[in-house]
Order: structure tokens, then sequence, then C-alpha cells
């Protein structure tokens, strides 16, 4: 009979604590380089130990949780969880401590947020604080994401509340946001949900949904207005509602993909059947514009309403844009398919109406063939920034930069997804004010030295 007796026990648990300090220190050494400096080794792993023992007089076990607690030991100070609502947090036993981690890691990236915040505002003004605007993300490191129940459809999938909730909470839990990056949820139902609230069919793939248009005759089509009891309005109010009290304190709550206006009309009546109304029948398009531009209010209002954008700002549910007031993407992607005379004839008063509803405007500028309409979109003055999108099969963005330039010089922020290896060059022509790039890397370390080298590539200008 094998008998371990306590000294053997003590000395596997001391071997497995060795080891686990080892991990740590590579952790440490990969993540958190900065912060441990030319630390000695010998000091580094005393700290690692004392670390280790203060966060498990928490009750926190399991190795995420302890090196989680080691990292923001060396982020921020040896004696953190000695701040009042650091402690509040830690010795709150109605939740396990693996929640606890979780909260403390948000309430710890609080003052992150506020310097975030400065930039973000600045960037509206085409200003910049210290750099351009860099929007990273990356998986969390030592966060394992959870399987979430699959509500069993395509549909569902798009539909279950719970899901909904669960899954993109879990989302926001595994990612880090580096920079002016922010946790948002996306309340979405498809880019043409908005033909859905007027009683559209909408069916539903794994990336998105579309709708079946309804009017297929000019003269006997349905008026274009609101019914509060129409299925896809009372889930997506339903959606925000539930998404604004789940995220108190833990995300931003987007305003859904609006494609109002234009796209709306398109989603009901069938784009290339739209394109010939415009020659055929602008009588009709011109009536069926005028219902659409008079319900911007009534849901920008109700969107609205569901979300604490005067406590906390607002931001469009799908592009990162945040400001205090009332902010959204607008956007007209049927300008694709049309002139600029054509677009300012039917669509110029419905996309003013929007501006001029919201604080914050953001266009969503999408491929080569929308760049015709630049120069009349750059005329509203309430368009304070563009995202430009070259679409699939098009260059990548550094080539696009006399396009970027010419955005930047009609006094107006940019707003661009890039690939990290776009960076350096476009920071090269461009102005930091007022630029914003997006971007995502594999991991945490990678994150925070390309938020450092955005600032130093910034101040080459």
């Amino acid at each position: 009979m094998l008998v371990i007796r306590n000294a053997q026990m003590e000395a596997f648990k001391k071997h497995a604590e060795e080891q686990f300090i080892e991990d740590i220190v590579r952790h440490l050494n990969k993540h958190h380089r900065e912060c441990i400096g030319e630390l000695p080794d010998v000091e580094l792993r005393a700290r690692i130990e004392k670390g280790l023992a203060r966060a498990r007089t928490y009750g926190i076990g399991g190795g995420p949780g302890l090196t989680a607690f080691v990292g923001l030991m060396f982020e921020i100070a040896p004696n953190f969880d000695e701040h009042p609502a650091i402690h509040a947090v830690l010795t709150d036993t109605s939740i396990s401590p693996a929640r606890r981690m979780d909260e403390l890691i948000h309430r710890t990236s609080e003052d992150d947020w506020e310097q975030a915040q400065r930039r973000l505002l600045a960037w509206w003004r085409c200003e910049a604080v210290d750099r351009a605007c860099i929007q990273v993300t990356a998986p969390r490191d030592g966060v394992t994401p959870r399987p979430i129940a699959d509500p069993g459809s395509v549909e569902a999938r798009w539909t279950d509340l719970d899901y909904a909730l669960e899954s993109q909470a879990e989302r926001i839990r595994c990612t880090y946001y580096g920079g002016e990056a922010f946790p948002l949820f996306h309340a979405n139902l498809g880019p043409d949900i908005f033909a859905g609230f007027l009683g559209a069919p909408i069916h539903f793939a794994p990336d998105t949904s579309w709708a079946d248009p309804i009017i297929t005759d000019w003269e006997t089509r349905p008026r274009l207005e609101l019914d509060a009891d129409n299925y896809w309005w009372r889930l997506m109010i339903d959606l925000l509602r539930a998404a604004a009290d789940a995220g108190r304190g833990k995300w931003i709550t987007g305003i859904p993909d609006t494609h109002a206006g234009g796209d709306a009309l398109a989603a009901l009546r069938g784009r290339q059947e739209l394109c010939f109304d415009l020659i055929d029948r602008p009588d009709a398009v011109q009536a069926a514009m005028a219902e659409l531009t008079a319900l911007v209010d009534p849901v920008y209002s109700a969107f609205f309403a569901c979300v604490d954008w005067q406590a906390n700002g607002s931001s469009s549910g799908w592009l990162p844009t945040w400001s205090t007031g009332r902010c959204n993407v607008i956007q007209c992607d049927l300008l694709a398919l049309i002139s600029p005379a054509m677009a300012e004839r039917f669509f110029l008063d419905e996309l003013v109406v929007q501006a001029r509803w919201l604080d914050q405007v953001i266009y969503h500028l999408d491929g080569p063939q929308c760049i015709s309409h630049l120069d009349w979109l750059l005329a509203i003055p309430e368009i304070r920034a563009v995202q430009w999108v070259p679409g699939a099969g098009q260059p990548p963005m550094r080539a696009w930069i006399p396009l970027l330039k010419r955005i930047q010089t009609a006094g107006r922020a940019l707003h661009l997804t890039v690939t990290p290896a776009d960076i350096e060059p476009l920071l090269a022509e461009l102005e930091p004010a007022g630029l914003m790039l997006h971007t995502q890397v594999d991991g945490e370390a990678e994150a925070r030295e390309l938020i450092r080298r955005v600032a130093a590539w910034s101040r080459r200008r």
C-alpha cells in the first residue's frame, strides 16, 4: 500500500506552487513587460508570492483568477486591493470569486475609460489629445469562453432575447478593450429590420437577414407607418431595454443598425425596381420618402428612450463611435447604384432630417461606387465624421490615402477599420487629429504595444 506522508504532500504542493509561479513569470514577461521593468528575478518572484497570498485571502483560486489578480497588482500598485471600491468587490460574498474578478477588471478599467472619453470627444472635433485614436481589441488573457446554450435554430439565434444577452455578455467578458475601444452591445436584427417594422417579412441566415418586398404596386401600396404591435418593432424595443438593464455599468447599449430612408425603401420595394422607379415613378418615390422621413423622430425617440444616453452617452451598436448626447451612424447604401443628382433629389432631405435629429453623426461611406456622392454629403454640416469602407476585393486602406486626405481637408473626422500592418503607413500620411483606427490583434501584450507605437508614430507628424 502506497502511503504519502505529510512531508511528501507538502513537497508536492511546493513543487506545484513553484511551477505556477514560473507560469506567472512567463505571463508577466509576455503581457506586462513594461510594468515589471528591470525588476530582479528574486524580487519579482517574491512579489508574485505576496500577490498570490493576498488573492487567496479573498477566496480567489484557480490559475486564471490568481494570474489576473497578480497582473493587476503589477499594473496598478502592490496594494491596489486596499482601495475601498476594489476592496468592496473582493469581499462581496454574494457573488462567486470568478465573478468578483470579472467585476474587478471592469472597475479598474474605469480610469482608462475616462481618458478614452476625452480622446473620443476630441476626435469628433477633429482634434487630438496626445495621439491618433486607436481602438484595438484582443482576446483577454487567461479567459476561457463559456459555452452558451444554442436556442435551436438560425432564427432563434437572432430573436431569442436570453441568447442575445448571454452570448454578447460572454463576448464582452472575453474581450480586451484597448485604447479608445469600449464594450458595446449590438441590438442586432439585421440590416433590413426597418422594413420589418413596416410589415415586410424578415428571413435569417447565420450572418445576415433580409426582407421580402411588400410594395409591388405603387397604387395599392400600404402606408408606411409604425404599428406599435408589429412583432419586429416590439422585439427590438424589448431587446434594447433588456440590454440596457443588464449592461448597466458593464457596456454601452448601442443604437440598432437603422438603414432608414432610401435603404428602407429599397428593401420594401426591391433595389432594382426602385432604381427604375426613380425614372418612371418619381412622384410615387417622393411620396414614400416623405412618409419614411416622418418616421425618423418616432423611431429614434423610441430607441434612445431605451438607453441611458443622458448619463452614459451613446454609440451606434455596430460602429463604436461614442459621444455624449445622441450619436449614430447614418447611411444610404443605395447610392452605389444611382447618380449624385438622383441621390440629392430623392434622398438628401431624409438624411438631413436624421443628421439634425442626432447630436453627433458619422456617415458610413461604403465602397468606390459611393465616392461620387462625397461632395454633397460633405456639404451637410451636421455630418462630423466619415467611416470609409473600401469593400470586398478592393485594395487595402493605405491605397486610399488621396480620398482620406480629401475627407480630412474637408474638416471631417475619419473612422477606419484596418489591419495592424496598415497603421504605420496611414499615420505617415494622415493627420492624427480626427483620425480613428479600429483593429484587432491576437493578445493583450500586442494591443498595448500597438497603442504605444501609435503614440510614437503620431508624434512624427
